[in-house]
C-alpha cells in the first residue's frame, strides 16, 4: 500500500490498484485487504476522486485508479459479515460512494464502470442492514405489523393520496439529515436509486440498484419500513414493474424480489396487486419451451414469491391471478420436473394452494382450482407451507462478487 500512498506516477498508482483489484477476487485474501488496505484505500482513492467533501464538496475524477479501487472493494464487500462491519464503519465511505453516483446521474455518467462498481458496494454494504442495532434478528420470525407499519397506515387514513403507484411527500417531524452509515439505508437514496433504475442500460448496475432496494426493503426495522414506503412516494413501483419485461435474467430476478419484498407494506401490495400481475404471471413459464428459454429457475422461483405475497390474503388478486392465465401457469410449472428444480416445483404447489385457498368468485369458471382445494392435492405442499410461515421465501440477496 506504500505505492498507493506515495508520490508516484500515475501510470504506477493505476497498475498497483488493478493488481490489488485482481487480488481481492480470491477469497482467501479478501480480509487480509479490507484489514491492510481498505482504508487506506478510502482515504487516498475513493473519497478524494469521489470529489466529497463535508463542507467543499470538489469534482468526480472518473480515473483508471478510482475505476480499480472501487473494484476492490466491490469484491472485498462480498466477503460477509465481517468485511460489511468493517467497510461499513469506514469514515467518509459511505458518503463518497453516493456523492459519486449522484454526480453520475447528473453528468450524465452512468455507464462507467466506476458507477457500476459503485452502486455494487452500496447493494453488498446494505444485505442485512438490520444486523448493526440487532445482529440476530433473521433468527426470529417476522413480526406480523410491526408499530411503524401501523403508524403508516395510519397516515394513509387521514388521506395521504395514492393515486397510480404513487403518494404524497411529507417531512415528518423532528427529522435530522443521515450521516456516515445511517446513509446506506435513509429514505433519501431511493431517488438516487430510481433514477438509475429508469434511466441506466447496463446490466450490472441496474442488477445492483434493483439488489440494493431487494436488500434494504427485507428487514423489519424503521428503516425498512420507511424504504417501502419512500419507493411507493417517489413512484418507484411502475419503473420496476417496467423492468419485468428486460430480457435480462438477473435484472428480473432482482428487480422480482425487490417487489416481493416491498409488498411487505399493505398499500405496496395493493398496487403490485393491481399493476403488476401480467407482467409477473409472463414472466412463468408457459409449456412452449421457445417463450420459456432464457428465464432461469431464481427468476421463476422470485416470481413465485412475489405472488404467493401477493395474493395470500387478497381474494380479488386471487381472482386476478386467474385472469392473467396464472393457474394454468402453474399447474404446467408442476408439471415440468424434468426441467426445474423441486424448490421451483414446491414454491409453484404453495401458490396454487394459496389461489385455493381464496374462494374462487363465482364468476370465474375454474374446476381445476376447486380441485386443488385439498391441502393433500401436492405431494409436500404442508411442509412447504410450514417453511413458508417461517419466513423461507426467498426475501434478501446475499452480496455478489462481479469484477
Amino acid at each position: 500500500m506504500e505505492k498507493v500512498t506515495s508520490p508516484i506516477s500515475r501510470p504506477v498508482k493505476e497498475l498497483v490498484t488493478g493488481v490489488i483489484w485482481n487480488m481481492s477476487s480470491c477469497e482467501d485474501l479478501k480480509q487480509s485487504i479490507i484489514d491492510d488496505a481498505a482504508q487506506v484505500i478510502v482515504n487516498k482513492v475513493i473519497i478524494p476522486h469521489s470529489g466529497w467533501h463535508p463542507t467543499n464538496p470538489g469534482e468526480t475524477y472518473w480515473s483508471t485508479v478510482f475505476r480499480n479501487a472501487s473494484g476492490v472493494l466491490r469484491n472485498a464487500s462480498s466477503a460477509g459479515e465481517y468485511a460489511r462491519r468493517r467497510l461499513r464503519c469506514l469514515n467518509g465511505l459511505p458518503e463518497a460512494l453516493l456523492h459519486t453516483v449522484r454526480t453520475a446521474v447528473r453528468v450524465n455518467a452512468i455507464g462507467t464502470k466506476i458507477v457500476e462498481n459503485c452502486v455494487c458496494v452500496l447493494r453488498n454494504l446494505s444485505y442485512r442492514c438490520q444486523e448493526i442495532e440487532d445482529p440476530l434478528y433473521d433468527t426470529r420470525a417476522p413480526p406480523t405489523q410491526s408499530s411503524g407499519q401501523a403508524r403508516i397506515q395510519a397516515s394513509a387514513s387521514k388521506g395521504e393520496n395514492l393515486g397510480c403507484f404513487g403518494g404524497s411527500k411529507k417531512k415528518k417531524e423532528g427529522y435530522s439529515v443521515p450521516k456516515g452509515t445511517e446513509m446506506l439505508w435513509s429514505p433519501e437514496v431511493v431517488p438516487l436509486y430510481m433514477a438509475l433504475l429508469q434511466t441506466c442500460s447496463n446490466p450490472e448496475t441496474l442488477e445492483a440498484a434493483a439488489g440494493a432496494l431487494q436488500n434494504l426493503a427485507a428487514c423489519y426495522w424503521q428503516p425498512s419500513i420507511d424504504i417501502r414506503a419512500a419507493v411507493r412516494k417517489e413512484k418507484g413501483l411502475p419503473i420496476l414493474v417496467e423492468l419485468l419485461r428486460m430480457e435480462v435474467d438477473r435484472v428480473v430476478c432482482a428487480v422480482a424480489t425487490a417487489l416481493r419484498n416491498l409488498a411487505i407494506d399493505q398499500r405496496n401490495k395493493e398496487l403490485i396487486g393491481k399493476y403488476a400481475m401480467r407482467d409477473l404471471v409472463q414472466k412463468l413459464p408457459s409449456g412452449v419451451h421457445q417463450h420459456d428459454q432464457g428465464t432461469s429457475d431464481d427468476t421463476i422461483a422470485a416470481v413465485l414469491a412475489t405472488l404467493n405475497e401477493v395474493i395470500k390474503k387478497s381474494g380479488e388478486f386471487s381472482r386476478s391471478l386467474l385472469e392473467a392465465g396464472g393457474v394454468e401457469r402453474l399447474l404446467a410449472l408442476t408439471k415440468m420436473r424434468h426441467r426445474h428444480t423441486p424448490r421451483v416445483l414446491k414454491f409453484a404447489e404453495v401458490v396454487l394452494v394459496t389461489v385455493a385457498s381464496r374462494r374462487a368468485p363465482p364468476t370465474v369458471a375454474c374446476p381445476d382450482v376447486r380441485r386443488l382445494r385439498p391441502v393433500g392435492a401436492f405431494p409436500r405442499v404442508a411442509q412447504a407451507i410450514r417453511e413458508c410461515a417461517c419466513g423461507k421465501w426467498p426475501s434478501i440477496s446475499g452480496p455478489r462478487d462481479r469484477e
